[in-house]
């Protein structure tokens, strides 16, 4: 049997030489108070093992907390990640829609021959100047002549 590395001699070797340095009348009195003193050591490791474990338990509870909240977050991002993972395919067929639409109008627009589509241009040029910048309509011959007529049977 070995106490703290002490064995059965060495412990009775202390003991011969307690009752020589304290005497033998000292000797109960000091084995009351190692007692009492080791009995209180004991009482307070007890405690801080309590107080550890009671610790412990609290970060056990607290870390579950934690991986509920966090399970829960996880959830909460899968849905919205679904959820833009829609909002973006629907994007995309617009796109698609609207590409289709665009392909369709170019189609049209080829169609018609390059006389008509200069013609266009030159009416939407037109109808984009500003009234300041419009060109005065030139005047036909026949015009010119009837206004000069005019001014002479005036004169």
């Amino acid at each position: 049997m070995n106490f703290l590395g002490i064995g059965p001699m060495e412990l009775i070797v202390i003991l011969i030489i307690a009752v020589v340095v304290v005497g033998p009348e000292r000797l109960p009195e000091l084995a009351r108070s190692l007692g009492d003193n080791l009995r209180k050591f004991r009482e307070a490791t007890k405690d801080i093992s309590q107080a550890y474990a009671a610790m412990q338990r609290e970060f056990l509870q607290d870390a579950d907390e934690i991986q509920e909240e966090l399970r829960s977050l996880r959830q909460e991002v899968r849905q919205e990640a679904d959820l833009l993972q829609g909002e973006v395919k629907d994007f995309q067929r617009e796109l698609k829609r609207e590409a289709t639409q665009v392909e369709q109008e170019v189609r049209e627009v080829q169609r018609i021959p390059a006389q008509t589509a200069g013609e266009i241009q030159q009416e939407m040029e037109k109808a984009t100047q500003p009234a300041s910048r419009a060109k005065p309509k030139r005047k036909r011959p026949e015009e010119d002549t009837l206004a000069s007529e005019v001014v002479d049977l005036a004169d």
